[in-house]
């Protein structure tokens, strides 16, 4: 990066900074105050051919009075959240926090804000954020300096838009409980550092703040879509573990069927009355459960640290993940990335919601190709026998992976997250053409809609076409 971005960019942090502590600092009409004196200012350096000097006089000495009224203001307080284990990103959420009030005296005409800081944003890390299709429709002059997509940084980085809440009277060590609301803007962990109590001057023009020391976290989770039932063959697979999960939260366990004992069957499987019927020694049988399994596994091979397609490509993963969650089956996510990670949920495993969590914090890797890799991967894949893979490009690399998982018997539906609608060829799916589709940025939703029709059952083990 050149060293005019990197002067750029640092003074972008300062004028952010001031412009935080400006619109935290002054109420709407101290906004307006401030204008007036800057303009007043501006016209008013003759005092002898203008009387504006007389509106900046007046100005600053509202401003001063307001000023002169913070350290009036020396409340003492103490909060706690009654946050929710998780919530979903883009979604507004409500919680209550109690509000104790430390001092000998009632307060009142307090508001109370969550605080959140973004730390200053590295070069690298502008450097690493894909353009969005809003910015690439911006003037030429925002493009270059990058202004705009420095704010959207900043504010992403900061997790959460926390609107300012007003509080009702609290008597001298009462407590009182207030509704709040707060918007995660991205998923994964937001951090809230604490509380900031104001009370406006009495002319209603400068706040005065008493921090309340509450740091806590909230995990957000991905945003998911509506899904229609989607067809996939699947493997049913014996899950003999789901006898011990039961046993272990407590269940009772049903048998099959009786037979006589064979050495080395265990004797908690006795069935007593039988034998005492029978005079002879009868055991319990029972019957492993089976489920069927599928997988989704995300791209996350990404120049990009920071991109808009990512981010849908997550969403379109967790809505496959939770998909039919109520039905008993066994569900594998695989993160295809420099690393190869695989995460299983279902009847004797991690519930979903672990899945989810996964999905919170993934964050894109590495674009370089999946080579030796594609083994690995196939070995995870296997064990379901049915994938959703949900890729970022549908280049060279990804198409070879595709044609690699064919040739090893598993049946896929691809989708591919792209910024603009194209038509992608067939490739390695050209004997499926139905089972490859093409999802655009913005409008995942209306593509997700168009997968309820049931594409016709594939030969597990097909050719898979050449590229």
């Amino acid at each position: 990066m050149s060293l005019s971005r990197r002067f750029l960019l640092r003074n972008f942090y300062v004028l952010y900074r001031l412009d935080q502590w400006v619109g935290r600092r002054f109420t709407p009409a101290g906004k307006l105050v401030i204008t007036a004196l800057c303009v007043a200012g501006l016209f008013g350096i003759d005092v002898h051919q203008t009387l504006a000097y007389q509106v900046f006089t007046l100005a600053a000495a509202l401003l001063a009075f307001g000023f002169l009224s913070i350290p009036f203001f020396r409340g003492r307080f103490s909060a706690a959240r009654e946050l929710p284990r998780s919530v979903t990103a883009g979604e507004p959420f409500r919680y209550v926090v109690r509000l104790t009030n430390h001092t000998s005296r009632p307060q009142r005409g307090l508001c109370v804000r969550e605080c959140l800081r973004a730390e200053a944003l590295s070069s690298e890390a502008f450097a690493c954020t894909e353009e969005t299709p809003a910015e690439r429709r911006r003037n030429v002059f925002d493009r270059f300096v990058g202004y705009p997509r420095w704010a959207w940084l900043m504010r992403r980085q900061r997790g959460a838009d926390a609107p300012l809440q007003s509080v009702p009277e609290i008597p001298p060590g009462g407590t009182v409980r207030v509704q709040m609301s707060l918007t995660a803007l991205r998923r994964g962990y937001v951090r809230l550092l604490g509380m900031s109590v104001q009370r406006t001057d009495p002319l209603g023009l400068v706040n005065a703040f008493a921090p309340v020391g509450a740091a806590a976290s909230l995990l957000a989770l991905p945003r998911r879509y509506s899904l229609p039932r989607l067809h996939l063959p699947g493997r049913p697979e014996l899950q003999s573990s789901g006898a011990d999960h039961a046993r272990a939260r407590g269940l009772t366990e049903e048998f099959v069927a009786l037979r006589e004992y064979r050495p080395g069957d265990p004797l908690r499987h006795l069935h007593w009355p039988s034998w005492a019927r029978l005079g002879q020694p009868v055991v319990k049988e029972f019957q492993g459960e089976q489920h069927h399994r599928h997988a989704v596994l995300l791209d996350t091979r990404m120049r990009y640290r920071v991109s808009e397609r990512f981010e849908e490509a997550v969403s379109v993963a967790a809505s496959l993940v939770c998909a039919d969650a109520t039905q008993a089956r066994l569900m594998d996510l695989v993160l295809a990335g420099t690393q190869i990670l695989r995460f299983t949920a279902g009847p004797g495993a991690a519930p979903v919601e672990r899945l989810l969590e996964v999905l919170a914090c993934v964050e894109a890797s590495g674009h370089e190709a999946f080579g030796e890799r594609r083994e690995i991967i196939a070995a995870h894949l296997s064990a379901a026998g049915a994938a959703v893979l949900v890729l970022l490009d549908w280049d060279a690399p990804r198409r070879n992976l595709v044609e690699h998982l064919r040739r090893a018997g598993i049946s896929l539906l691809v989708l591919v997250v792209m910024d603009t609608p194209a038509s992608l060829q067939a490739g390695p799916m050209r004997d499926q053409p139905e089972r490859l589709r093409s999802l655009q940025s913005g409008r995942i939703a209306e593509g997700l809609a168009s997968l309820s029709e049931r594409p016709p059952e594939a030969s597990p083990a097909g050719a898979g076409g050449s590229r």
